[in-house]
């Protein structure tokens, strides 16, 4: 489902843009390609697994990635644009 949010809303889905945040390229801080959306979706099957662990990484990392962020090299960021015209 959130195949379709990816081009139009450049890396948020709906809850995201509520909140005014977006997924970006850990590195350049870009859009994310296809290949990591899709790869960061099925990450999330691999976060929740063990326990959730995947996602209580971030309480431990310094930079607040989860598991499926490690695996596809991108991070969650605040979107400053967000409302601006």
């Amino acid at each position: 489902m959130t195949i379709l949010f990816w081009g139009k809303w450049r890396g948020a889905t709906p809850g995201k843009k509520i909140v005014k945040i977006k997924i970006v390229d850990a590195k350049t801080f870009d859009d994310i390609t296809n290949k990591q959306a899709i790869t960061r979706s099925l990450g999330y099957i691999i976060s929740t697994i063990p326990f959730l662990l995947g996602f209580f990484i971030i309480a431990f990392r310094k930079d607040k990635r989860a598991f499926h962020d490690l695996l596809t090299e991108t991070a969650v960021i605040y979107d400053e644009d967000e409302g601006k015209i």
